[in-house]
C-alpha cells in the first residue's frame, strides 16, 4: 500500500494509456474501458474524504450511464449516451483539478507528481474527446470526417478513439485533417482546447519544473 500510495500517478498512467491503446482494437471493450479509467481515477487521485465523496456523486450517474447505453437501443440509446459523455467530461474535469491542487500542495515535489501532471493532461484530453463526441451526438455534422474512415464512426470503440485523437492533437497542436471541426459550437471547443492545452503546458508544467528545480521555494 506504501509503494502504491508513492507511485499512483504512475500506475494511472500506466492503466489509462493501455485501456486507451487496446479500446479501438476490441470490439465491445468500451464499457470496460470506461469502469476501469473511473475505478482507477477514484482509486488513485482522490484520496481525501471531501474528494472521494465528490469523486461518487459524479462518478456513480457516470457508469450507470454507460451502463444503460448498453441496455437500450435504437433511438432510445441516445439520451443515455448523452447523459455518459457529459457526466464523464464532468468527471474527468474535477480529477485534473484534484491532482493540480495534489501536486502543488506538496511541499516535496518528486517524479510521480512529475508524471501526475502528464497524468492531468492526458485526462484533459479525454475529457474533451468526450465533449466533442457529445457535440456530435447532439448536432450530427459538426465534423467533417474523410470518407475512408466514416465507417468508424459506426462502432462505439473506434467512434471514441477518433475523438480522442482529435483532442490530443488539438492539445499538443498537431492538427488532424481527418476529423474536421465544420460547425461553430464544434470549431469553439477546438479553440478553447487548443488555449487551454497551451495554458496547462506553459503555466502548471512550467511552474512544477520550476519547483522541482528549487525545492527552497515550496518549503
Amino acid at each position: 500500500m506504501k509503494w502504491f500510495h508513492a507511485h499512483k500517478y504512475l500506475v494511472l498512467l500506466a492503466i489509462v494509456i493501455i485501456a486507451l491503446m487496446l479500446e479501438p482494437r476490441v470490439r465491445g471493450i468500451g464499457m470496460g474501458v470506461a469502469y476501469v479509467i473511473v475505478l482507477a481515477v477514484f482509486m488513485t487521485v482522490f484520496q481525501h474524504r471531501r474528494n472521494r465523496i465528490t469523486g461518487l456523486m459524479l462518478g456513480l450517474p457516470t457508469l450507470a450511464a454507460e451502463a444503460a447505453c448498453h441496455v437500450v437501443s435504437g433511438t432510445d440509446r441516445l439520451l443515455p449516451l448523452v447523459a455518459y459523455h457529459a457526466l464523464i467530461a464532468v468527471f474527468l474535469a474535477f480529477a485534473v483539478v484534484t491532482v493540480l491542487r495534489d501536486i502543488f500542495e506538496n511541499q516535496r515535489i518528486g517524479f510521480d507528481h512529475l508524471l501526475g501532471a502528464f497524468c492531468g493532461f492526458v485526462l484533459l484530453g479525454i475529457a474533451w474527446g468526450n465533449l466533442y463526441l457529445l457535440n456530435e451526438l447532439v448536432a450530427p455534422g459538426s465534423f467533417r470526417i474523410r470518407p475512408e474512415i466514416a465507417a468508424e464512426l459506426q462502432h462505439e470503440e473506434t467512434r471514441r478513439f477518433l475523438f480522442n485523437y482529435l483532442s490530443f492533437m488539438t492539445l499538443t497542436a498537431g492538427g488532424f485533417e481527418d476529423l474536421v471541426p465544420v460547425a461553430t459550437t464544434a470549431r469553439n471547443l477546438t479553440w478553447l482546447e487548443a488555449m487551454f492545452g497551451q495554458f496547462y503546458v506553459a503555466v502548471y508544467i512550467g511552474q512544477l519544473m520550476a519547483l522541482k528545480a528549487t525545492p527552497s521555494v515550496s518549503a
